[in-house]
């Protein structure tokens, strides 16, 4: 090789780079960042939040995640294998006035095989709603789940959500009964903050959908990470994620 053409090759520069002494790629790097003003970028405001929806399997969690999303309901939902996220904005109040909150729900697989690998994706930079079916099982689920939350993480918001509201024997009777019960769990709960009863919904009639979504706006909004500043480049480097995230498989997970 006698002669090489780097003409329109990005790495042009790195082959300047390796004709100069250390210390003088050293200074010149510094003199590029410094000129290029990364740091000194302005920050900008940051409104996300992520929500964990935990629960068993089968009790209705991707159909919950679907009414909160204003996606129609489908006929067959088919259970959800290992985690899935979806991503949406919503319209929340910060300091009296309105901004636009980027939600990223994951959705979690219910059946206890995944248990063990679910623990590398909680963080507590997040909302946890627990989600259960009164009819088909009893309280002690519940009960197992903040347990399992409560062992893992410190000071996380967890809201606690029963299904199938809309059935004939889902009576006052039977809601205070349940609530009754969930007092007493969260008694001894060291390191999580809970709500003071069940919150109760269909999804068939979308009952408790609106009073729930508000909760977790709130919720969110209460979060000292939410509304943080950050790097502008940084922000700019994230809308170039999920540009390329559209067209690259595997895709890229939300923060």
């Amino acid at each position: 090789l006698t002669r090489l053409n780097v003409n329109g090759n990005p790495m042009r520069k790195m082959l300047y780079y390796a004709e100069m002494d250390e210390m003088d790629v050293v200074t010149t790097l510094r003199q590029e960042f410094s000129s290029n003003a990364v740091d000194a970028s302005p920050n900008v405001k940051s409104y996300r939040i992520s929500i964990m929806v935990v629960g068993d399997e089968n009790v209705g969690k991707t159909s919950l995640l679907n009414c909160l999303r204003r996606i129609e309901k489908k006929k067959d939902t088919i259970a959800t294998d290992g985690v899935q996220i979806h991503h949406w904005v919503e319209s929340a109040m910060y300091k009296n006035q309105k901004v636009p909150l980027a939600i990223g729900a994951w959705d979690f697989a219910g059946q206890d095989i995944y248990l063990i690998t679910h623990q590398i994706f909680l963080s507590s930079r997040a909302i946890y709603v627990i989600v259960f079916n009164p009819f088909d099982s009893s309280i002690s689920k519940v009960d197992r789940w903040l347990k399992y939350l409560d062992n893992l993480l410190k000071d996380i918001s967890v809201v606690v959500v029963a299904t199938h509201s809309d059935d004939k024997f889902c009576t006052p009777e039977f809601k205070a009964e349940f609530n009754t019960f969930y007092c007493r769990l969260t008694e001894n709960l060291r390191h999580i903050r809970t709500g003071s009863s069940i919150l109760w919904t269909s999804c068939k009639t979308q009952r408790g959908i609106d009073s729930l979504r508000q909760v977790l706006l709130d919720i969110s909004m209460d979060q000292k990470f939410v509304g943080q500043s950050i790097s502008a480049a940084f922000a700019r480097l994230e809308r170039q994620v999920h540009e390329a995230r559209k067209i690259h498989v595997p895709p890229t997970l939300g923060w």
